[in-house]
């Protein structure tokens, strides 16, 4: 049968790379039962196909946390010894209040006895400069046998004087230094924020720091309060679904309709970071091809953060226009065909729990993420398949997923049971990988800005991963059922 398959337009090609991943390796491999479940097609209902991060889900996710938009870290002094702190972690500061005190008595000792050198380098010097003038008389009135003694004895002191100089430069910037340290022993903060944390094993280093990628070593952490930002993690597979300067939708995953907009500001490709299980390999070969790979934090400038909290778990996803109301139905594509001068339809499930062909009648059309709007023929209350050649009209559905390969999945196909890692299921989501429902991997929302210092980096989840390596390979074995490059049937205005 000779199918015309709707377009996939060149500036969609991007918004649905990961969808047609996605869509392609999940959907193929769970639409069609095998000859152990019968001919069953797997149906997934509307609203799940049209959700953001429900069912199979349209656009990467990547899990985030939010965080304060600085933190400061100061280390301690190697030549100091901290003599009291007057702060205690999750104490609330302001700018310019003291945070701790250095033990000064060793450097008030040492300056008195720079001081002291002092006087005796000056003694010196005036000493050298006497010889000096007293050896020069001398010489004018000695025979021509003691001159050259008088010249070696004059420039011996010259020599003298001249150390004792530099010996008096070096001691007095000594003294300075010192002046300095015991002025500035008082430690104040810079930022209104939160005490992070107070390690008093820290190794020896000294002055404050912006950065946020190491505070380990540092004897204070100060966490900003007022604006706040999102980090999250990104694989080196999926490296390219996002880029500086993006645009980009946080979620809560409390209330999936709570979204806040925002910038990706930086992605810092300078600090990766190792995992050895940062999530699923979506591919055509066993489960043991899962590799290790490289996560980079990136960081997102928010336009507003009202109503959100430190240490708060949300997710992210690229801004292409999703979240823009659009009255009626919308659907990807890729789930229309329509065959030569024939009129689109899909696959549903019709009367008796069998698939049939649904004929429907196309809206708008959106290029910016390749979706029709479907005028007639179908509700968010109906279920459909992902249209592959192999379905037959007729043949029995199931809304389970577990009724095409049963409660175990030993990964040889690339897939996972019902569409997301088992991890993400048990209740204890950790970040690695997002999928299923909303429901199934929330966490419980952060507290106050004291309760949820610790939380911004200890917790901080990694994201989904989606290699481009899988990408490249589907893209490249698309079957007939996959949306192809063609003549896109005219919408209806």
């Amino acid at each position: 049968m000779n199918k015309k398959k709707l377009i996939i337009g060149g500036s969609a090609a991007g918004v649905i790379l990961v969808a047609a991943i996605f869509g392609f390796v999940f959907l193929k491999g769970h639409s069609s039962g095998s000859s152990d479940s019968g001919d069953l097609v797997y149906v997934d209902s509307v609203t799940s196909i049209m959700g953001l991060g429900s069912g199979t889900g349209q656009l990467n996710r990547f899990a985030g946390v939010v965080e304060p938009q600085k933190t400061v870290t100061i280390k301690q002094s190697s030549d100091k010894k901290v003599k009291e702190c007057y702060v205690k972690e999750g104490d609330e500061v302001k700018k310019g209040q003291k945070l701790f005190i250095y033990d000064t008595s060793e450097a008030e000792e040492n300056l008195s006895s720079k001081e002291i050198e002092i006087d005796r380098i000056k003694m010196d010097i005036e000493t050298y400069k006497s010889n000096v003038a007293t050896l020069q008389k001398e010489k004018a009135n000695a025979s021509s046998e003691d001159q050259l003694d008088y010249t070696v004895r004059i420039q011996s002191a010259q020599n003298n004087q001249k150390k004792s100089e530099y010996e008096l430069k070096s001691t007095q910037q000594e003294i300075e230094q010192l002046k300095k340290s015991i002025q500035e022993a008082e430690v104040t903060s810079e930022i209104d924020g939160v005490v992070k944390s107070i390690n008093d094993s820290s190794d020896d280093s000294a002055g404050y720091s912006g950065s946020s990628s190491d505070d380990s070593n540092a004897y204070m952490t100060l966490l900003s309060t007022g604006h706040y930002r999102i980090k999250g993690r990104i694989n080196e597979q999926n490296r390219t679904s996002l880029n500086e300067g993006d645009a980009v939708i946080v979620h809560s995953r409390v209330d999936e309709n709570q979204t806040w907009k925002g910038t990706v500001s930086t992605i810092d490709l300078e600090h990766p970071e190792e995992n050895s299980d940062s999530g699923y390999y979506m591919s055509s070969s066993s489960s043991s091809d899962t590799t290790s790979s490289s996560n980079y934090p990136f960081y997102i400038d928010l336009e507003d953060d009202s109503d959100l909290m430190l240490g708060q778990h949300v997710y992210v996803e690229k801004d292409e226009g999703q979240t823009e109301n659009r009255e009626g139905l919308w659907l990807t594509s890729y789930y229309i065909i329509q065959e030569d001068g024939q009129d689109p339809y899909v696959w549903a499930a019709g009367r008796h729990d069998k698939i049939e062909k649904r004929k429907v009648t196309l809206g708008e059309y959106d290029e910016k993420l390749d979706q029709y709007q479907i005028t007639d023929g179908l509700t968010e209350d109906d279920y459909i398949a992902y249209p592959e050649d192999s379905i037959t009209e007729g043949e029995k559905v199931t809304k389970n997923i577990e009724d095409i390969y049963g409660n175990s999945d030993d990964g040889s196909d690339g897939s996972m049971d019902d569409g997301v890692d088992s991890n993400v299921m048990n209740g204890s989501d950790d970040g690695e990988i997002i999928g299923g429902s909303d429901e199934d991997v929330m966490p419980k929302e952060a507290g106050s800005a004291s309760d949820m210092i610790n939380s911004a980096d200890d917790n901080m989840p990694d994201e989904e991963d989606y290699p481009d390596d899988s990408a490249d390979d589907s893209a490249g074995s698309m079957p007939d059922g996959a949306a192809e490059t063609g003549d896109r049937p005219a919408s209806a205005e």
